[in-house]
């Protein structure tokens, strides 16, 4: 029954997380597809031109400006991020709960258990309770 339990957890954040990556894909593509051609001359925040050089486009600061198309594009992956790793590590949670009947210490011991491949970059487990590593996660 427990090994049930986790197949189906595991099959459904499987699915979950192509619905998410679907959702950046289109939400960065969206962003993204505001950002000027290379070809095309921008203006800096300085308040100059960029022109592509004779070697190939010329690189500005507006390519990350904060506020920019771009940087909203990374802000959005890190926000689809963050909730995923969250969910991913919530599953992970309640199959070792299942499987050792006692809440994981950290993540080290659901890796140690086969349950889960690496830390996550963005959350960390203390005693079964998933905590923000990165600041952009709330």
């Amino acid at each position: 029954m427990r090994y049930v339990a986790l197949l189906v957890a595991l099959v459904i954040t499987g699915l979950l997380a192509v619905v998410v990556m679907r959702a950046v894909t289109d939400e960065t593509s969206n962003t993204l597809a505001s950002v000027p051609s290379v070809n095309q001359p921008t203006t800096t925040a300085s308040g100059g031109v960029a022109l592509p050089g004779p070697g190939g486009p010329l690189v500005t600061d507006t390519v990350a400006t904060p506020g920019g198309p771009v940087i909203a594009g990374i802000d959005a992956a890190v926000r689809v991020a963050c909730g995923t790793d969250k969910t991913n590590l919530q599953t992970v949670i309640e199959a070792y709960e299942q499987l050792e009947e006692e809440k994981p210490a950290n993540e080290q011991v659901m890796i140690d258990a086969g349950l889960l491949r690496h830390a996550s970059d963005y959350w960390d487990v203390a005693n079964g309770v998933i905590v923000p590593q990165d600041p952009r996660c709330t």
